[in-house]
């Protein structure tokens, strides 16, 4: 930018490194300030539906992730003391 003051909007995550050139009648300097702005990526958010919801024991429910942003790791909790570490896990309910 030639702008005395710019906005910059960094739209991937990253490490980046931003440099100012100025110059004048005596010339030109350039500061550069390394690995400057840490863009992150964003906390993604759970969401999930399960099918069916209710039913006679023992009761089969199979669930779906609908979790938006980057996952990397998933951590059922069934509400019996069951688990699960699988992105779309099946439950059975007795």
């Amino acid at each position: 930018s030639t702008l005395q003051s710019p906005s910059h909007v960094y739209s991937v995550a990253g490490t980046y490194s931003v440099s100012l050139t100025v110059t004048g009648p005596g010339g030109s300097d350039t500061l550069t300030r390394t690995n400057y702005i840490d863009v992150t990526e964003p906390a993604p958010v759970a969401g999930f539906s399960g099918t069916p919801t209710s039913g006679t024991s023992p009761l089969t429910v199979a669930f779906s992730d609908a979790s938006t942003g980057v996952v990397s790791s998933y951590a059922w909790a069934f509400g019996d003391g069951g688990t699960s570490t699988l992105q779309n896990p099946s439950h059975v309910y007795s």
